[in-house]
């Protein structure tokens, strides 16, 4: 059963065999808070927050993260045990993805669950 997640989209995704891979992309968004009130911020696929990534226990997943944001950043997978070089961690586990570059996570989803799970880390110095 998928989860329902009001006011963000789920990302779709195309099979690679048995691989669910979705494409993501950083970038500035503007954001609806209130009738009489946008923000500019930063989202994924023109959202903020991002879109909901639906994927089941056992199911192979690809993350190709495009960064088109003026800043480096990566992306952390809280609560998902997953090798640790897809962790996300900045200098730590991965070298940061510079503006208009792209990183591709790989990993197994081992447990059930709903995650929050996406946390950017700017990488400015």
């Amino acid at each position: 059963m998928l989860v329902q997640t009001p006011d963000m989209p789920a990302l779709g995704h195309e099979m690679d065999g048995q691989t669910k891979v979705f494409k993501l992309v950083a970038e500035p968004v503007r954001r609806k808070i209130a009738p009489w009130k946008s923000i500019d911020c930063w989202g994924f696929n023109g959202t903020s927050p991002g879109p909901a990534i639906q994927a089941y226990q056992g199911d192979r997943v690809r993350i190709i993260l495009e960064n088109r944001l003026p800043e480096s950043l990566a992306i952390h997978w809280h609560g998902l045990e997953i090798p640790y070089a897809m962790d996300g961690m900045p200098y730590i586990s991965q070298k940061p993805i510079a503006p208009g570059a792209q990183f591709t996570y790989e990993f197994t989803i081992h447990q059930n669950g709903t995650f929050s799970i996406i946390h950017i880390h700017r990488c400015s110095k």
